[in-house]
């Protein structure tokens, strides 16, 4: 997952999920440039991470680097931030921008590919927005969306319902959002106030 990001030599992810009637039972995101540790998600070539995750097991990232795995929540107090697609064509910026200013947020995160979760699943971002004209695919989501619910956190379209994952090649949805829990409820508002 992201392409672009890694012809860029920047984040993209490798990226795997076991579904079972419908049900995400195991996840893996490979994110090769994704710092491990500290405020950073410049790219880190050879210094990244794997986040994965099991069903009712929890969630963790293990250090490319170091070799070191840690489990991983999300934090209910997270910094204001919020993460979005680098690619403006994968979401709407513009949306995204008017739903973070309702809720006071900083500035996004910018960056390819399921890495989004991760930054969410380990706390390091409050939320991740990611409204589009276009059906999400269930390869570009499901791994990603057991990484954050193991972690702690939320995912479910912009109207706050669960994502299904036994429709095929699509999760039946434009709209999604991944957040630390804490902040879902008024992310959900944010959007239908911003509604035209």
């Amino acid at each position: 997952d992201g392409t672009k990001g890694f012809l860029r030599k920047e984040q993209y992810a490798i990226c795997l999920c076991m579904v079972t009637d419908g049900t995400i039972m195991a996840s893996a995101l490979g994110c090769p440039n994704l710092p491990a540790e500290g405020p950073s998600v410049a790219s880190a070539a050879g210094h990244g991470c794997v986040f994965h995750a099991a069903k009712g097991l929890g969630a963790a990232q293990l250090d490319l680097r170091s070799g070191e795995e840690r489990s991983i929540r999300v934090d209910q107090e997270a910094a204001n931030t919020y993460v979005e697609s680098y690619e403006s064509a994968h979401s709407s910026h513009g949306a995204h921008s008017q739903i973070a200013e309702r809720l006071k947020l900083q500035p996004p995160l910018r960056m390819d590919s399921q890495c989004k979760f991760g930054v969410v699943a380990r706390g390091q971002a409050s939320l991740y927005l990611r409204l589009s004209d276009r059906e999400q695919k269930i390869w570009d989501i499901a791994p990603g969306t057991l990484v954050v619910e193991e972690a702690g956190g939320q995912v479910s379209d912009s109207e706050g319902r669960a994502l299904c994952f036994s429709l095929g090649r699509t999760v039946g949805v434009r709209e999604l959002l991944a957040s630390n829990g804490a902040i879902h409820g008024q992310t959900l508002e944010a959007i239908a106030a911003c509604r035209p």
